[in-house]
């Protein structure tokens, strides 16, 4: 088995998520696509991979890559069949389902399912 990725999204951190959208508004030439969550903007960068910009302080250890799934539920079951710490699944307002993992190389990843 697996991951059938349907997107890949970047997701940034911004003390200042409303300044940081009117930033990346400007120099991407537009404004975000749509507002995923309160505070949480994203622009669809090319066909399948996005910007997200949401609230809170940068950690100054980069950004996170979020990948997108079909089915959240069979991703984590790979993930914990490859030996991956996996966290806890979350669901936003049945929007979006995700969880974030952790590789064997000690990198945070995350993964979503879009649900509507």
């Amino acid at each position: 088995m697996f991951l059938r990725l349907t997107s890949v999204t970047i997701a940034v951190p911004a003390a200042d998520v409303v300044a940081a959208r009117d930033w990346y508004g400007r120099v991407l030439g537009r404004p975000p696509d749509h507002e995923a969550a309160p505070r949480v903007f994203e622009w669809e960068l090319v066909s399948g991979a996005h910007l997200q910009l949401y609230a809170d302080e940068p950690s100054g250890e980069g950004q996170t890559l979020r990948l997108g799934v079909d089915d959240l539920d069979a991703a984590i079951a790979v993930l914990r069949e490859a030996g991956a710490g996996v966290g806890p699944r979350h669901e936003f307002a049945g929007h979006v389902a995700f969880c974030s993992f952790d590789d064997p190389f000690g990198n945070r990843l995350s993964l979503y399912q879009v649900l509507h």
